[in-house]
């Protein structure tokens, strides 16, 4: 089966480089909805999974018009507590988050989740629906989500293994990949600035 992971679109704290997580449920840029819309609609696309989260729910509407959505809450971005809507700039004289970057950005954010517990929380919540979708015989699954959503996907089972720092992907670019019940082979890898779908 066909995977491709989606994320969303520009909102006004991607564009400032602010930490959004599960706890920023913020829509879509004029920027983002501009971009989006400059790109190539699939119509055949009948199902997308999202993470329920308005910036992906309304990237998935314009990329897949006539695509049924399917909340997996699972699937959203991690909670980053006491940084959300922080930038870098922001929080360069906070010591907790100093602490938490030194660290490589595993242990709990204040507030947060830490990496690993995300990552397994993603993982499980892709694997329940990519299973569901293979059951139904299905040639290929869609998601919308997060950058983080994909990073720990991809960085659990990808094969070749993909480092989690390494699984970049800019707002509106999509990784392909085929998957056998197991694993994932990466088919493609988001463009810089996204690309058409």
């Amino acid at each position: 089966m066909i995977v491709e992971l989606v994320r969303h679109g520009v909102t006004r704290g991607t564009a400032a480089r602010r930490y959004e997580g599960a706890g920023s449920d913020t829509p879509l840029s004029e920027e983002g909805v501009r971009r989006l819309e400059g790109m190539d609609a699939d119509p055949s696309v009948t199902v997308v999974y999202t993470s329920g989260m308005v910036r992906c729910a309304q990237t998935a509407s314009i990329l897949f018009p006539a695509a049924r959505q399917v909340v997996v809450s699972g699937l959203r971005e991690m909670a980053f507590g006491a940084f959300e809507g922080k930038s870098f700039a922001d929080l360069a004289d906070d010591a907790s988050y100093r602490a938490w970057v030194e660290g490589g950005c595993t242990a709990p954010c204040p507030g947060g989740e830490d990496q690993a517990g995300f990552v397994r929380r993603t993982v499980e919540a892709f694997r329940a629906l990519a299973d569901e979708r293979m059951r139904a015989g299905d040639a290929r699954c869609v998601v919308v989500a997060h950058a983080g959503t994909v990073r720990a996907v991809a960085s659990e089972l990808a094969r070749p293994a993909v480092a989690y720092f390494d699984a970049n992907t800019p707002p509106a670019g999509r990784w392909t990949f085929s998957w056998d019940g197991a694993h994932l082979a990466v088919l493609g890898r988001p463009e810089r600035g996204g690309g058409a779908l």
